[in-house]
């Protein structure tokens, strides 16, 4: 169970396509008694439960970072104290602007106890700036860098917007120059919250996204992973040992929950309002938080898409994409509005596997692989401008 805690709705910076600004000056934040009271609910859900217990625990926000480091230190403590036995495996990462690195934090992720850093980071674009109005790169670059130099393991979620989109290849080279594991997403650019300054289309994205991957598949010297493209690949494959992606779940709902500073459950950002809210953890038990309507409602979601996408070849890959991007068709049930998308990311990535002889018959990624990809030369179809 992925288990995202909103620590603070608060947040130092006013991203220009931020969906939650309304939130940002909001005083409430998570205590450690009010985590404490997660934790116990927790455990005792999960208590009668007979098999092993994975809980993966994301420390989020706003910014998780206005927050001071001794109640990380604090709660770090609390999972110890209250899941103590080989029941329960235990992890933790934290997404964070890194606009606020100090010796403090520091000293916190060099322990590794924080698990990966997940940074949000955009880059050659100014959409990210701090309340001020000034951008905020030099800060954070300042900071990736002393991750680095400090061993402190740590990723990056680089929005797609209108403002970058033709800067892919600088995008890819950025990273790679710097061996760091990153991902994408976009600002999305459809339905009821039509994004005409920032957003981008399906297509647009996925136009992009396939350059961006042959840029990586083909470089023979890149030592790193682009997060989205080892979840298609694993994902496409059936590799049992792949990365996984809540995006790609058959029921994402089975496996993520998030918690706000004042209790309110739900199964993912955006999703926390109306018929989508499953209660108030600091009000009910999480038995009543897990057979919630609202929950049971969205567990219902495959059935629903499964009618959308009748004769989809991709559909038991990506059973209808993220529910979270729904909401701009003003229904979280629904197809991702992502879907064409999707579709020419399978599509792309499965000629390229095919094309290099690196699936076996039955579509399983073949076990000498990694010694194939060492001569697999690009195609003419490969445009390369660096």
């Amino acid at each position: 169970m992925n288990i995202i805690i909103k620590t603070t709705k608060r947040c130092n910076l006013r991203c220009k396509y931020c969906y939650e600004h309304a939130h940002h000056n909001r005083n409430d934040v998570f205590t450690v008694k009010k985590i404490e009271t997660i934790f116990r609910k927790i455990h005792e859900y999960y208590r009668s439960h007979s098999k092993p217990v994975r809980l993966q625990f994301v420390w989020h926000g706003g910014e998780p970072m206005l927050i001071p480091v001794s109640f990380y230190w604090k709660v770090l403590d609390l999972q110890n104290r209250i899941f103590p036995d080989k029941k329960y495996r235990i992890g933790n990462g934290i997404q964070t602007n890194l606009t606020l690195l100090d010796e403090d934090y520091l000293k916190l992720f060099r322990t590794g106890r924080m698990g990966t850093v997940g940074v949000s980071f955009d880059v050659f674009n100014e959409n990210r700036i701090f309340k001020n109005g000034l951008p905020t790169d030099d800060v954070v670059l300042r900071n990736l860098d002393i991750l680095r130099d400090e061993g402190v393991r740590h990723s990056v979620l680089c929005v797609i917007t209108k403002q970058n989109i033709d800067h892919i290849e600088d995008i890819y080279h950025f990273f790679r120059d710097r061996n760091l594991v990153f991902s994408t997403v976009p600002v999305h650019h459809l339905g009821p919250r039509k994004d005409d300054l920032y957003g981008v289309t399906p297509e647009e994205y996925a136009k992009v996204s396939i350059k961006l991957f042959d840029l990586w598949f083909y470089d023979r010297d890149a030592d790193f992973i682009i997060t989205d493209f080892g979840c298609f690949i694993a994902v496409l494959t059936d590799a049992k040992d792949g990365l996984g992606d809540c995006v790609f779940a058959k029921s994402c709902t089975e496996c993520t929950i998030h918690f706000n500073p004042d209790g309110t459950a739900y199964n993912c950002s955006r999703m926390d309002f109306g018929r989508y809210i499953y209660g108030n953890i600091f009000r009910q038990s999480m038995s009543e938080i897990m057979e919630s309507p609202a929950r049971k409602m969205l567990l219902g979601r495959y059935d629903v898409v499964k009618d959308e996408c009748n004769g989809c070849r991709y559909f038991e890959k990506c059973y209808g994409g993220c529910a979270n991007l729904g909401r701009t068709q003003g229904n979280f049930l629904h197809k991702s509005v992502m879907c064409p998308y999707f579709k020419a990311m399978f599509s792309h990535i499965e000629k390229r596997l095919k094309q290099h002889d690196l699936l076996t018959k039955d579509g399983h990624l073949r076990r000498d692989y990694a010694k194939r990809l060492v001569n697999v030369a690009p195609p003419d179809d490969v445009c390369w401008s660096k």
